[in-house]
């Protein structure tokens, strides 16, 4: 999980970083505008996930839930990359904000779910932490990509290459087998 958790904070990173250069400067955004549309997708996202990410989570499955989100993410990033007849529209880009925020919203929680089912109560607030460190290590290299990537590359395969990560880590997601190491970790002992 930690190797599938640094995949996807690195798609992240790179969106993160991204996302402002790309409104601001590729499709003439102001900076408020920007944050005041960012701010408007953090908080819908935020209230939907605090009553509708969780529980779809707990219904559907950890698994099944962080594919659909991974799969929903490539599908929203690559059409923008493959749209750019749209990027001047403001209401296109104003929806696929909304559209990023929310499913990284809901990833989020999914994420943070799994990663809770795999820790061992014992040890689990540094089983945790580690997590959440490789999350901000591949965080920090995604941000770290967007410059050189920008260099060699139009928009377009910028945004192309950060939906490399999700793939990535659909693939991962599905090596893992939460039942199997539950029980394992249920077999523990402390001597």
């Amino acid at each position: 999980m930690g190797v599938a958790v640094f995949t996807i904070a690195i798609g992240n990173g790179l969106m993160d970083t991204l996302l402002p250069v790309f409104t601001i400067q590729e499709i003439g955004w102001t900076n408020s505008t920007f944050s005041q549309v960012t701010a408007i997708g953090n908080i819908v996202a935020g209230v939907l996930g605090m009553f509708v990410g969780g529980a779809l989570v707990d219904f559907f499955g950890t698994k099944k839930m962080i594919s659909i989100y991974l799969i929903a993410t490539i599908i929203i990033i690559g059409g923008l990359a493959l749209l750019p007849e749209f990027w001047k529209n403001d209401k296109f880009i104003f929806g696929f904000i909304m559209l990023y925020y929310l499913f990284y919203t809901f990833l989020c929680i999914a994420i943070f779910a799994a990663c809770m089912k795999l820790c061992w109560q014992v040890v689990a607030a540094t089983q945790f932490t580690l997590f959440m460190a490789l999350s901000n290590m591949g965080r920090a290299l995604g941000s770290g990509l967007v410059g050189t990537l920008k260099e060699v590359m139009s928009w377009e395969y910028v945004l192309l290459c950060t939906v490399i990560s999700p793939l990535i880590t659909i693939l991962l997601i599905k090596l893992i087998n939460f039942k199997k190491h539950r029980k394992s970790v249920e077999e523990f002992t402390i001597q």
